[in-house]
C-alpha cells in the first residue's frame, strides 16, 4: 500500500489473517435462530384474543406493530410475514323494533415465516473474524 502524507509516499505490503472460529459460529447460529423466533412469537402473538388485549381493526395497524416489533431482535431480512383482512359476516336478530341486519367483524391476522435462504446465508457468514 501507498500513502502520501507531507509529499513523501511510504509503501509498505500488508497481511490480514482471516480465519473461522470453530466453536463461535455454532454458538452465533444457535443465537441468531432464538432472535428470529423471538421476533416471529410478539408478532403472531398480536391477534390473539383476550381481557384487556388490544384489537386491530385495520390491517394497516397491524402492520405498524409488527414493523415496530422486528428490529427489536435485528433480524429484518431473515423473515417475511403476511397480514390478511379477512371480513366475516354474520347475521343478527330482529330485536325490538330493529330490523334484522348483516354485521361484518374485521378481525385481520398476521402469520410470520422465516426466510430459510437468508438464514442459511446469514449463518455461513457467522463465524469469520479477520
Amino acid at each position: 500500500m501507498s500513502q502520501k502524507g507531507d509529499g513523501t509516499v511510504e509503501s509498505w505490503t500488508e497481511r490480514r489473517l482471516v480465519g473461522r472460529s470453530v466453536r463461535h459460529a455454532p454458538a452465533a447460529a444457535a443465537a441468531l435462530r432464538a432472535r428470529v423466533a423471538k421476533a416471529l412469537a410478539p408478532s403472531e402473538a398480536l391477534t390473539q384474543r383476550g381481557r384487556g388485549r388490544k384489537r386491530f381493526e385495520t390491517v394497516s395497524a397491524l402492520r405498524q406493530a409488527v414493523v415496530a416489533i422486528v428490529p427489536r431482535y435485528g433480524v429484518e431480512h431473515l423473515g417475511w410475514f403476511r397480514l390478511t383482512p379477512p371480513v366475516t359476516a354474520r347475521s343478527v336478530r330482529a330485536y325490538r323494533g330493529q330490523p334484522a341486519r348483516v354485521a361484518y367483524d374485521r378481525d385481520p391476522t398476521v402469520e410470520g415465516c422465516v426466510d430459510a435462504a437468508a438464514l442459511e446465508a446469514t449463518m455461513r457468514r457467522l463465524g469469520w473474524r479477520v
